[in-house]
């Protein structure tokens, strides 16, 4: 089957004497756009398999016209064109780009582009760099109005079972770096140029490109292989030397009075060469197509009531309203509206660090230690909030040490506040840390390692909810599955459950008489508003009946002080640290929100299956604007957990609060032990006001003591806040 009509042939072609069905070519002819917009002989890499050779690549005659993208067979010894080998529809094309060369790759497979389709991904290599951009940039004119372009892509090559980039080893993965095509306007001049080179064979050829004098060269390696930092398209059409003008005929139409602004080009296609100090990087705003701010999931949710709105991983939502902290009201891409819990989901805006997997808000130094070592490729990474408010730190695992696997951390550097500049650990500068990351994943620039694998912390798990679903907090109990008991607490008895069969709850019976149920039910309305991942979530009530029930998270490890008891020889200051940081995260969140605790101690945390610390029983939690509660006579209160001034007054604050942190963080290391074991509850009250103390656990340094003894001075006002206290710790556990 020829490809051309034979009484119709490019000019150029001739029809070989005896075959009517080929056609004469030449390695640099291209076809007329009376025939196709582009025609030209490339190199195909095999789609099947997976080991590549030199025989995977073959010469293939490629033919782009208006509705696909074909390629054919041809013979350079006999210089014929034989038969279509295969097309692809340009309504099936999600996704055409440039793809970063390997080291290995031979000369003449310097420039290589990919075409994304539904049925999987066709890699071509052009003779030249012009040649390489010249289809690029056609291509993605004719797919620019394609609904199903990918949102990402990947810009290094799939070789034996692994994506280079990412090194992701699912061939239908999603990619790793953001696709946004050009505007039309883009296109206008470049297409214009395009067509006149093809349809013009007296216009010469376009002459070398020249060396930009923008920051974004090319830039090779010490080997002479391109570097992977090469950046597409960062030639400005200016960059080349004018053309001569078009012929009359192919004068391309006026542009409409109302152009699109100029296409913004997404940060990480903004990469930066070895060589370069500084690096000017343009501002860039987020390409906003609405008013609406946008959010993205990062987590699948299953609407449970009619209002909710259904979550899909990684696809995008309008928010209409944020007023309520726990629930937002959203609307998919399909018009369908509802409540989403906004733990969900995070906005999309150009430097919201959360939106990356190698982000870690809350991660210690020894946490990040231990997550690298167990993963144990050179130059894996996690990305993490440092010590110090307000800044970032980069931590990186390397096995090319003599001693073996080491994690180095190196702080993101600030200068030059008003602009906001950003270096690691040489003066090379960054408009974002999103850049800054980029640029370390191709270069290691005085890092012990390029960065090669983000280590993402992200739990697979959803985090809870404020409640199943918006503005439901009165569960039905038919909807409860009872199943075994998990112990006895002041109030009641607590069972573990399932809410509607697919969510494991604890369930908290209130033994009748053991509380006003008027004061539960007010309680319960202030518990619904907390929502935090180191908080005990309430998932709902049942009054309805009695008794009445208390639906919470269910906690694997269970109490905090029988836990500790049970592993008193065998947890190491690491993960000592880690419990009183979560009881301490928790109790911050409580404090900026108004609220207190005044019952704070081990047995009132609970431990999940990551072993992670959450503040639990809320029981005598009060709701104060003024962040102080005087308790009406005859309350009974923890002795040994509580401030001088609850002793005397029966005050309560979010200052007797850190009182109780202090003993609490006794009790982690001391595995669990009672306070003031030999005293008395008289001998306590007495002896606590003349000013005698908790004695040092043997496994806390002195420095974890200090923090202590901080919680337990006399005054309140004397007291760090829970905010101080974070800070404290945090420095702690950054110290080697």
């Amino acid at each position: 089957m020829s490809c051309f009509s034979p009484n119709d042939h490019p000019p150029g072609w001739s029809t070989m004497p005896g075959s009517q069905g080929s056609v004469q070519l030449s390695k640099s002819c291209r076809h007329p756009l009376q025939e196709g917009l582009l025609s030209e002989i490339l190199v195909k890499r095999s789609q099947q398999r997976r080991i590549i050779s030199p025989l995977n690549y073959k010469e293939r005659f490629f033919i782009l016209t208006k509705s696909a993208l074909s390629y054919h067979e041809c013979n350079m010894a006999t210089q014929k064109v034989g038969n279509r080998k295969g097309s692809i529809a340009l309504t099936k094309i999600k996704c055409v780009e440039k793809v970063l060369p390997t080291a290995e790759i031979t000369p003449d497979k310097k420039f290589p582009f990919q075409v994304v389709h539904d049925n999987g991904c066709l890699y071509v290599f052009s003779p030249s760099e012009d040649s390489q951009t010249r289809w690029v940039k056609m291509l993605q004119k004719e797919i620019s109005n394609n609904t199903t372009l990918a949102l990402k892509y990947h810009p290094c090559f799939w070789i034996e079972g692994e994506w280079l980039c990412c090194q992701q080893t699912a061939r239908n993965a999603i990619g790793c770096k953001e696709y946004q095509l050009p505007g039309p306007e883009f296109f206008n001049d470049e297409i214009s140029e395009m067509q006149n080179i093809c349809q013009s064979p007296k216009l010469p050829p376009l002459p070398p490109i020249p060396i930009s004098p923008t920051p974004f060269p090319s830039s090779p390696q010490a080997n002479g292989s391109q570097s992977k930092t090469s950046i597409p398209f960062a030639l400005a059409l200016s960059d080349f030397p004018a053309l001569p003008p078009p012929p009359p005929p192919c004068t391309p139409p006026p542009p409409p009075p109302c152009t699109p602004p100029p296409p913004v080009p997404m940060f990480n296609q903004l990469q930066l060469p070895p060589n370069l100090p500084v690096a000017s990087i343009p501002e860039l705003p987020y390409p906003s197509h609405t008013e609406l701010p946008v959010v993205v999931a990062l987590y699948h949710f299953s609407a449970q009531e009619s209002n909710d709105l259904s979550l899909v991983v990684g696809q995008e939502y309008e928010l209409l309203d944020s007023t309520d902290s726990q629930w937002w009201h959203a609307r998919d891409s399909m018009g369908r509206e509802g409540f989403i819990p906004s733990a969900h989901v995070i906005e999309k805006t150009y430097n919201n660090l959360e939106a990356y997997e190698w982000y870690s808000k809350n991660i210690s130094r020894n946490k990040a230690e231990e997550l690298l070592k167990q993963e144990g490729k050179e130059g894996s990474f996690i990305v993490r909030d440092s010590s110090q408010a307000g800044f970032y730190t980069v931590s990186i695992y390397s096995n090319s040490c003599s001693d073996g696997g080491v994690v180095k951390h190196y702080q993101v550097r600030e200068v030059d506040k008003t602009s906001k500049k950003y270096y690691l650990a040489e003066k090379y500068l960054f408009d974002s840390i999103p850049v800054l990351i980029n640029y370390h994943m191709h270069n290691s620039a005085g890092l012990v390692s390029r960065l090669r694998h983000p280590v993402c912390t992200r739990s697979g798990t959803a985090p809870t909810t404020a409640g199943f679903s918006y503005n439901k907090w009165e569960i039905n109990p038919k909807e409860l599955t009872i199943q075994t008991e998990l112990g006895n607490g002041q109030f009641g008895v607590v069972k573990k459950g399932k809410w509607r069969g697919q969510c494991t709850v604890a369930i908290k019976m209130i033994r009748e008489g053991s509380m006003s149920e008027d004061d539960f039910i007010q309680e319960a309305r202030s518990m619904m508003k907390l929502c935090h991942p180191k908080l005990v979530q309430l998932y709902g009530v049942c009054t309805q009946r009695r008794p009445i029930y208390i639906v919470t998270e269910f906690m694997e490890g269970g109490c905090l002080e029988s836990y500790l008891r049970r592993r008193r020889t065998s947890l190491r200051l690491p993960t000592l640290l880690e419990m009183g940081r979560d009881a301490c995260e928790a109790m911050q969140y409580l404090e900026a929100n108004g609220f207190i605790h005044r019952d704070l101690a081990a047995r009132n945390c609970l431990v999940n299956a990551q072993n992670t610390v959450k503040v639990s029983d809320f029981g005598m939690t009060r709701y104060v604007l003024d962040d102080q509660y005087t308790s009406s006579s005859g309350t009974k209160f923890p002795v040994r957990w509580s401030a001088v001034e609850v002793f005397l007054y029966c005050k309560f604050s979010s200052k007797s609060d850190v009182w109780s942190f202090g003993v609490l963080l006794w009790e982690i290391f001391s595995g669990g032990a009672m306070p003031y074991e030999t005293w008395n509850n008289n001998d306590v009250v007495e002896l606590v006001q003349k000013g005698h103390r908790l004695a040092q656990p043997d496994k806390a340094p002195a420095e974890v003591y200090n923090v202590m003894r901080s919680c337990w001075q006399m005054a309140p006002e004397e007291r760090p806040s829970f905010r101080d206290l974070l800070n404290s710790i945090n420095s702690i556990m950054e110290k080697d």
